[in-house]
């Protein structure tokens, strides 16, 4: 997340997604594994005339039938830094032992990160899918979920979904 000041967001930005680079690095790391990537503008779910900031990453690695589809989600947003539960850097992605400290390492970066990882492996092995690995990765897994319902429009027949998402959103459905 690009933090802008010292490290929050500003009062009058509460509540809203913080513009970021993440979604050409996520973008670019899918695409180095190997899977077919599309970038997609979302509408803000609270204002549908509204687009967010930053799009919806889609990425895809094909089986030999497609079949079956599996899904891995992970947004690549952050909540905003409340600097007096932070004793170090948040953005400073310090590793202490075997503990990686930085904002969003937990929710959501770090499942992300795994994601990727996993189906790199999968590609790498060269085994022979019988179904499609989609990763899916929106901007606004803290302000509203409006990607994940872009990634349902975008693909309605996934069999399967694993979301790294360690919170949910109780004041509407997805």
């Amino acid at each position: 997340c690009d933090p802008g000041g010292k490290w929050g967001w500003p009062p009058e930005k509460q509540g809203e997604p913080m513009p970021t680079r993440a979604p050409a690095v996520v973008a670019g790391l899918l695409s180095e594994i190997g899977m077919d990537v599309e970038v997609h503008e979302v509408q803000n779910a609270y204002n549908p005339d509204e687009t967010l900031t930053s799009p919806l990453v889609q990425a895809y690695l094909d089986g030999e039938s497609g079949d079956k589809r599996l899904e891995f989600e992970a947004h690549y947003d952050a909540e905003t830094v409340q600097e007096e539960l932070w004793d170090r850097d948040p953005f400073g992605a310090e590793i202490e032992g075997d503990i990686l400290h930085g904002r969003g390492v937990v929710d959501s970066k770090g499942q992300l990160a795994g994601m990727i990882a996993a189906v790199e492996a999968i590609n790498n092995a060269g085994v022979d899918l019988d179904g499609d690995i989609i990763i899916s990765s929106g901007p606004d897994g803290e302000y509203g979920y409006s990607s994940w319902g872009k990634s349902a429009e975008l693909d309605p027949n996934i069999d399967y979904i694993i979301a790294g998402e360690a919170t949910y959103v109780s004041d509407r459905d997805v």
